[in-house]
């Protein structure tokens, strides 16, 4: 299309791969410490407290779809390691839910992570790069602007609604029996102690207690002095509640190594996808696919086919870092020159890379792996998600133009 040889994307290919190191640490940062945190035995018990809400298998479907969405909204990595866990000790209790619907309606509740508090292009837009800050004309854009704006409160109120009654609609006509192995192999924390004196500090609450107060109060210094919750500080924040709620140093050590096993799906096919990126970006395919969108958009249409071209976009580039350095350069000028609010634009953005998650499987691997499920169980429903929540956002963004 863009009349390139392959050689020449060979190169793309291999020049992008390592482009998005930083990006890739932020990212498996925030998936390691959201996973570390949701096993800790505190939020375990939360989720098995909640079960208790859950009378029968419409309930429990309409209950995972609100839990999910709430853990996401707070944090992509730890909604989606607590969607797995949460759908386990619900099919634990509600021995005839249908499972896979299940787990799908609890990846669904992963529709709303670009509008919550891990948001990735809201986040970097309250530090963008030089470049963009050329194009707004300003240092940053505001939370208050992106996540707490109407459109996003609509969004993310709106999404959770209809996925509750996904849910319910699904869980009340689709019957059968659903037989699956509920008690996946975990390994078990071990206390292992001795007379010695690091065995005594490995083993210590009161250490992990200095490193988690100094850490929460570095994160009150900085939000005290206006600096704002951003894509780094949120990292920080959610390590140092692993350390706090894991007790001790082993407890927290050993939760920790797993959540990187459990990560590496995702931390071996970053680079894959940053190279991929780099084709689409160096080509010009994704400038070319952006810019046709922008070419046929008016005022009142440009939220709707930002939001389209964003969805496009994700299919090849499944991560909201790279997507914003492919469209952020060509999506900003262009609602500038039709006038339409910055931050509106960049949540079709946000909000267009969520979307096609439903149906892109890369953000699927750490649920599937905690439910011992195939995509092919799920996806079926994911599907249906991905075409009900879509319309529903496109009204939204016609709507709000």
């Amino acid at each position: 299309i863009q009349g390139k040889s392959a050689i020449q994307m060979i190169e793309f290919w291999g020049d992008g791969f390592w482009n998005l190191m930083t990006f890739t640490m932020q990212m498996a940062m925030i998936l390691i410490t959201g996973f570390t945190l949701a096993k800790t035995p505190i939020i375990n018990k939360i989720l098995v407290f909640i079960t208790q809400f859950a009378s029968g298998p419409i309930s429990a479907v309409v209950l995972a779809a609100i839990v999910s969405s709430i853990a996401c909204y707070i944090n992509w990595g730890f909604g989606l390691i607590v969607s797995g866990l949460f759908a386990i000790e619900l099919a634990k209790k509600i021995h005839n839910v249908n499972f896979p619907l299940l787990v799908a309606i609890s990846y669904g509740g992963f529709l709303v992570w670009h509008g919550g508090l891990s948001g990735s292009i809201p986040l970097k837009l309250t530090d963008p790069s030089q470049n963009i800050q050329n194009i707004l004309g300003a240092n940053q854009i505001a939370l208050s602007s992106t996540l707490y704006s109407p459109l996003n409160m609509i969004m993310v109120f709106a999404t959770i609604l209809v996925l509750v009654i996904i849910g319910y609609l699904l869980a009340k006509n689709v019957k059968g029996d659903f037989n699956f192995d509920l008690h996946p192999h975990t390994p078990k924390f071990e206390l292992e102690e001795s007379d010695s004196f690091a065995s005594k500090l490995e083993n210590s609450f009161t250490l992990n207690l200095i490193i988690a107060g100094m850490g929460m109060s570095y994160i009150g210094f900085e939000l005290i002095s206006g600096k704002g919750l951003g894509l780094n500080l949120m990292i920080f924040l959610f390590l140092m509640l692993a350390i706090l709620f894991n007790y001790t140093p082993a407890r927290f050590l050993f939760s920790f190594n797993n959540s990187v096993r459990d990560s590496s799906g995702i931390l071996l096919q970053f680079p894959f996808y940053a190279g991929i990126m780099g084709m689409m970006a160096s080509s010009g395919l994704a400038s070319s696919l952006s810019q046709f969108f922008v070419s046929i958009s008016d005022k009142n249409t440009f939220l709707l086919f930002t939001y389209w071209s964003a969805g496009i976009v994700n299919f090849f580039v499944p991560s909201g870092g790279g997507q914003w350095a492919i469209q952020g350069p060509i999506i900003l000028p262009a609602a500038k020159e039709l006038g339409v609010d910055f931050s509106k634009a960049a949540m079709a953005i946000a909000w267009g890379d969520a979307w096609t998650n439903m149906v892109q499987p890369f953000w699927a691997l750490p649920l599937l792996s905690i439910a011992k499920l195939s995509l092919k169980d799920m996806m079926g429903y994911s599907v249906m998600i991905f075409i009900i929540s879509g319309v529903l956002s496109s009204l939204v963004f016609l709507a709000m133009s």
